[in-house]
């Protein structure tokens, strides 16, 4: 039987469905890429649910996206080599199974190089829980029912819960929220306000509930920012939060989503949202600040 040769752009075709292939990283292995006008390399991770994967992406030239998605397709992360400035990216596997991470050019109509480096993948050890204070409200809840009935009074922008003390009208009891589920094994409140003993700065479970929560006495004038990070990695008084143990906090840190209130939000960062910026606490009293207030026409404090 004759055979004849395959045209040019056939052969070309196969080649790029061939490069197109995803790729497994591996641990400690650098690799050098270069991307075509519109195309993407496509990488994969077998992963288990609460490990850190903490990886350095740097480009040449132009911005490169990588986009993070579960085994079940969905986007998770979402980080700009620009925006990391060689500093290293982590991310946090909630769901076992192979992960997808898909790098491009953010200029899509232009090719890009980049490098992948420094793959680390960790699974941290689960602290207990420190004690926390109450607040009157958090204390009539003691089964499901009662959160349920709680949630919906709060609403879904009802966190921080602030509430009055009586004899100290210069402070506030603030009570920072987390509805869980039943892989909530602990949350960890990032925050000046927070004790400076880091152990001290996990949310408190009511057990049988979806409830977490951590209650401060905040100064009724004060206006600051924090974050949430939930299964946060074990941390006692003798922790230093540097290194590895850094990375796995800043891994699953991010927003409040029960506080509509967020600062340091880029329109330039393609992360998911709750993942951009931080979320904002301002006590009944802070003082105003117009000047800071999103105008029509001007930019924001931050691009």
């Amino acid at each position: 039987m004759r055979t004849y040769p395959l045209p040019i752009a056939v052969l070309a075709a196969l080649a790029f469905a061939q490069s197109q292939a995803p790729v497994p990283l591996e641990p400690e292995k650098t690799l050098n890429r270069n991307l075509a006008a519109g195309a993407a390399d496509t990488f994969t991770l077998d992963l288990m649910p609460d490990q850190i994967v903490e990886l350095t992406l740097e480009y040449r030239g132009k911005d490169v996206a990588l986009s993070v998605y579960s085994p079940d397709g969905r986007l998770s992360r979402a980080f700009s080599s620009e925006r990391l400035e060689g500093e290293a990216l982590q991310f946090l596997a909630t769901q076992p199974g192979k992960w997808v991470l898909k790098a491009a050019a953010r200029d899509g109509n232009a090719p890009a190089a980049y490098t992948i480096s420094n793959l680390k993948i960790t699974t941290p050890h689960a602290p207990a829980l420190s004690a926390a204070d109450q607040s009157p409200r958090i204390q009539k809840v003691t089964n499901q029912a009662e959160a349920d009935a709680f949630w919906k009074e709060i609403g879904p922008n009802g966190s921080p819960l602030i509430e009055p003390i009586k004899d100290d009208l210069g402070h506030r009891l603030t009570t920072f929220l987390w509805r869980g589920n039943a892989e909530t094994k602990r949350v960890l409140l990032l925050s000046q306000v927070c004790p400076p003993v880091p152990e001290d700065c996990f949310l408190r479970h009511v057990e049988g509930t979806d409830l977490w929560y951590k209650t401060l006495r905040i100064d009724h004038r004060l206006r600051t920012l924090y974050a949430l990070a939930p299964n946060a990695p074990e941390i006692t008084r003798e922790t230093r939060l540097d290194g590895d143990l850094e990375s796995q906090v800043t891994a699953r840190r991010q927003r409040d989503p029960l506080n509509p209130k967020s600062i340091f939000e880029s329109p330039k960062d393609p992360d998911v949202p709750v993942h951009r910026g931080y979320s904002k606490l301002e006590m009944p009293d802070a003082p105003p600040q117009p000047w800071a207030d999103k105008r029509q026409g001007l930019p924001g404090a931050r691009s």
